[in-house]
């Protein structure tokens, strides 16, 4: 370690020792719900595809029966209240990530609060509470901690903040249930066998690899399916890891004559994409490609045109698992007390 971020390096990673410990000692309490608490989280600081992981769960549970409320923050929200995600919310309400969650999963709650853990003793009727980002959250009682590592990344972000990007040190991965290594189709071999060997010497087996797919590219408006083969795209992203998704659009065909890379929750005006449109024209494009999650917000500042200049496909995409991802709430009702 560089001597001279030893002492900062040192001093967080003190703290989250601390934050941690008076939750297990019990100087803070915790809450425990009524049902089950699934956590989908990660070691490091910026995105990791939580939210998507998120999604598959969703599917899978909804098809069993299950009824599931999400707890999560909100990121990139202007409001401050505890909501429950409804048709009349907008992404300046409840943030984007919880906004296409709801637009995907109508039927499930998707609860919106700063203060989680006391706002979900309040929901009803439900059998599994899924939390977003809640590996570090340690003041509701969780019953299955899922964690997730972007094998994309390379391996001096597990350092600790501020030197790399973890919020806390690699062996505190033990109290994963198990542990998915996410994008493993974009990544190294090597990268991948590597990860997997640190966390067996941690002693940990259950290690699954999650691959994200092209499925297709819908137009904004019309939501018919357009092609990207061949096609000159303008990106523009306001994502975590905005690298994932130019490689996904190169790798399905797509030729990328510039990406516009905003920041993860990104404000998208009128003005700001009517400027896209116009970078699009000079650089020759044939049409804008952007991700589902910044399409939320798109549709909201183009819900008055009928019309573009030209057309913007949203990329769709779709997570597989292997080993698959399944009996996440057995496991976690097995954990139940």
């Amino acid at each position: 370690m560089n001597f001279l971020w030893f002492p900062f390096v040192t001093m967080y990673g003190f703290c989250a020792f601390l934050h941690r410990w008076f939750y297990e000692i019990g100087l803070r309490k915790r809450i425990r719900l009524t049902k089950p608490v699934v956590s989908v989280g990660n070691l490091t600081v910026g995105g990791t595809g939580k939210t998507a992981v998120i999604d598959h769960l969703l599917y899978d549970l909804e098809s069993k029966g299950v009824k599931v409320c999400v707890l999560t923050r909100g990121y990139g929200r202007k409001s401050k209240e505890t909501l429950i995600v409804d048709s009349t919310h907008s992404a300046d309400d409840v943030g984007d990530e919880p906004l296409w969650l709801y637009q995907r999963h109508p039927q499930t709650k998707i609860l919106v609060s700063q203060e989680r853990a006391q706002a979900a003793t309040t929901i009803k009727d439900v059998d599994l509470f899924l939390m977003d980002d809640g590996f570090q959250h340690h003041e509701l009682k969780k019953d299955y901690e899922i964690v997730l590592l972007d094998t994309t990344r390379p391996t001096w972000h597990y350092r600790l903040l501020p030197q790399g990007y973890a919020r806390e040190s690699w062996d505190q991965l033990r109290r994963a249930d198990i542990v998915v290594l996410t994008r493993a189709n974009q990544a190294a071999e090597e990268t991948i066998e590597e990860l997997a060997d640190k966390l067996f010497k941690l002693g940990i087996m259950d290690i699954t690899l999650s691959s994200i797919n092209f499925e297709h590219c819908q137009d904004i408006l019309t939501q018919k399916e357009i092609s990207i083969v061949g096609k000159k795209c303008l990106l523009v992203s306001g994502i975590a890891n905005p690298e994932s998704f130019e490689k996904l659009i190169v790798d399905s065909g797509g030729v990328v004559v510039h990406h516009v890379k905003e920041a993860d929750h990104a404000i998208f005006s009128m003005d700001t994409i009517s400027r896209y449109f116009e970078q699009a024209k000079q650089l020759q494009a044939d049409q804008i490609v952007i991700t589902e999650k910044d399409a939320v917000k798109w549709r909201s500042s183009l819900k008055e045109s009928l019309s573009l200049p030209m057309n913007v496909g949203v990329c769709l995409t779709a997570l597989s698992f292997e080993p698959p991802l399944e009996g996440v709430a057995d496991a976690a009702s097995h954990h139940f007390t």
